[in-house]
């Protein structure tokens, strides 16, 4: 058989006791021939079957709880609200008794990936809680957990504000994949606003536009259909697009 090595678990017995004469109970595991160290052993077959991993089920509420418990986030107290917050985000949703990331979800993982900036990680979060508990026993002051947490995520800003490009080209990605087939047929009215930005495909303007058959909201360009790309907006009761540029970067 080459130099392969097989690996077999599983259960060698002995003596069967009772469960030679109440066959009812079964074991839990599967069950092996009765082998000694050193002993050889001599395939008859070999066999090559086709097969696929699948990747595990979303995770259930009382998973969710169970790993934020082992992470170290959150207490007895805030757990719920951490859940309710991340969906009302809109970076996940439940269905049912699981938990699916959103799109935004994936995306901003994904991105935050890229830029190596740990923000989609567990560590901060339980690293602040734990310092919170020393501040409650005494053993740290109020203000020098706030002063580390300022200064480890004003680091991580600046890194963001570095990697905007990155950033940007990434969640496009994203967005604009998960909308290909929407807007290979998109059928929407006439824009609602101004320009909202140029376009990131085309150098065109993007505007607020909304769906015929939907009250979706999506940021299209001016340039359908020559140019399909388009951005849809978390879904909201209403919205209102500011006609003053952006403070910080005045566009």
């Amino acid at each position: 058989w080459g130099p392969e090595t097989f690996r077999a678990r599983g259960l060698i017995v002995t003596d069967r006791n009772y469960l030679t004469i109440w066959t009812y109970d079964k074991w839990g595991t599967a069950e092996l021939p009765p082998y000694q160290l050193g002993a050889e052993f001599v395939p008859t077959t070999f066999l090559i079957r086709e097969g696929k991993t699948e990747a595990p089920p979303p995770l259930s509420e009382s998973d969710l709880i169970t790993k934020m418990h082992e992470a170290g986030i959150g207490t007895d107290a805030t757990i719920a609200q951490h859940i309710e917050t991340i969906q009302k985000r809109g970076y996940a949703t439940k269905q049912g008794s699981n938990f699916n990331p959103t799109t935004l979800g994936l995306a901003l993982i994904t991105a935050y990936r890229e830029m190596t900036i740990p923000l989609y990680t567990h560590h901060l979060r339980a690293q602040m809680e734990a310092q919170l508990v020393k501040v409650a026993q005494g053993e740290m002051s109020k203000e020098a957990v706030v002063k580390e947490a300022v200064s480890v995520h004003s680091q991580w800003y600046e890194k963001m504000k570095q990697s905007l490009v990155l950033m940007h080209s990434t969640l496009s990605k994203f967005f604009t994949a998960s909308n290909e087939a929407a807007t290979a047929d998109l059928s929407f009215s006439n824009a609602t606003s101004a320009p909202f930005c140029s376009c990131s495909s085309c150098g065109g303007e993007l505007s607020v536009r909304k769906k015929k058959d939907s009250n979706e909201v999506f940021l299209g360009c001016k340039r359908y259909p020559t140019c399909k790309n388009s951005i849809f907006l978390p879904s909201t009761e209403s919205f209102t697009v500011l006609d003053r540029p952006c403070p910080r970067c005045q566009t």
